[in-house]
């Protein structure tokens, strides 16, 4: 049927809705399972939405132009290691001592983000350059529990792209 002028839409074997002319589609949309996919036939075509758009994952929120990772949650160091599973966590230090180094992050794919922060004041997080698998500016000592570290997954690492010190 006609969708707009010049346009039109047919449906595909899977469901999906295909927008476009005569044979050529220059957008499809599937609904399948809960889920909601929009597409372009090609990587150079761009997919522009001239309204509000709200994404939706569980943890990130993308919505009236902000990009929200959800509540952190909290890790804590065992041997100097931690396994990040979202966006953004707490650090908190082996058995809550007083101080412990962080040299390893588990987890990640290439251009993943991760923002850390200190889980308490009491306990100071060393955040440890080139010991396990993080390339820092430097070792970053998190003690006041407003810290934040920003970081980039790639290739079996992760590397500092910014660092805050907001005691």
């Amino acid at each position: 049927g006609a969708s707009a002028t010049g346009q039109v839409g047919a449906t595909a074997a899977n469901g999906a809705i295909l927008i476009g002319t005569g044979s050529s589609y220059d957008v499809s949309f599937l609904r399948s399972n809960g889920s909601f996919a929009a597409g372009v036939p090609s990587s150079s075509q761009d997919f522009e939405v001239q309204a509000n758009l709200t994404v939706n994952t569980g943890d990130l929120t993308v919505s009236a132009g902000f990009l929200n990772t959800g509540t952190p949650t909290t890790l804590t160091i065992s041997s100097g290691v931690v396994t990040a599973t979202k966006s953004t966590h707490f650090i908190g230090s082996q058995g809550a001592a007083a101080a412990d180094d962080l040299v390893t992050i588990n987890g990640g794919s290439n251009g993943d983000i991760l923002i850390l922060a200190p889980l308490s004041s009491s306990q100071v997080i060393t955040v440890k350059d080139g010991t396990g698998n993080l390339q820092l500016s430097g070792d970053f000592v998190m003690n006041g529990g407003h810290e934040r570290m920003m970081l980039q997954y790639y290739n079996t690492a992760w590397y500092e792209i910014s660092r805050s010190d907001n005691n």
